[in-house]
């Protein structure tokens, strides 16, 4: 079983938003040693400029209100943690990083804090797309249900059987579950249909 890959960070985008000091002067010089492209601002450039990195770091001390509201969301946050306090943890915390380097910056960290990164938005997608998928399971579950019911009330049959009924017919035909189920609802199921649904009740 493998795990997680750590992704090549060569040739990335990375925008770091800091004052220029010597934490930003060594960010800098580690990301460009792992092959990140890097760009510096001061102060927190346009939601335009930013999306298109590929990483942002952003200063936690100097903050101000939902910088990054609008950012893409294949942009990754790492937050730059000075003062502990409890309001500016409070701010960082809804900024939503997926990783964070405590300040003063060192070269050690900045890889894992990349990598974390990383890993946590693709874990969040990977969610993304699981809750849609039951959200759509879910939204097409009724059709079915309701659809094994009338069977069941049509053909005198158990659950479990007109279930079998139904999934038998869709197979023949061709069809999905949720087609055929819907059809059977509307009563717009051709005779064909019908009759092969009251044969495999």
């Amino acid at each position: 079983m493998t795990g997680p890959r750590i992704p090549s960070f060569r040739n990335r985008h990375a925008l770091v938003v800091h004052p220029d000091d010597n934490d930003r002067r060594l960010l800098d010089s580690r990301l460009r040693r792992l092959g990140l492209v890097v760009h510096c601002h001061e102060n927190t450039p346009p939601v335009l400029v930013a999306s298109h990195a590929d990483v942002v770091f952003f200063d936690v001390d100097t903050g101000i209100d939902s910088p990054f509201e609008g950012l893409a969301p294949s942009v990754r946050l790492i937050a730059l943690v000075g003062a502990e306090t409890p309001g500016r943890l409070e701010w960082m915390l809804s900024q939503k990083p997926g990783a964070w380097l405590m300040k003063p910056i060192r070269s050690s960290g900045v890889y894992t804090a990349l990598a974390m990164a990383f890993h946590r938005l693709e874990q969040q997608h990977d969610t993304e797309r699981y809750v849609e998928r039951l959200r759509l399971r879910a939204r097409h579950r009724d059709p079915v249900e309701a659809a094994i019911v009338q069977i069941m009330h049509q053909n005198n049959c158990s659950e479990q059987e007109a279930f079998s009924s139904l999934r038998k017919v869709a197979m023949d035909t061709r069809s999905s579950l949720i087609t055929l189920s819907k059809s059977i609802l509307a009563d717009d199921l051709p005779a064909p249909q019908q009759d092969l649904l009251r044969r495999e009740g």
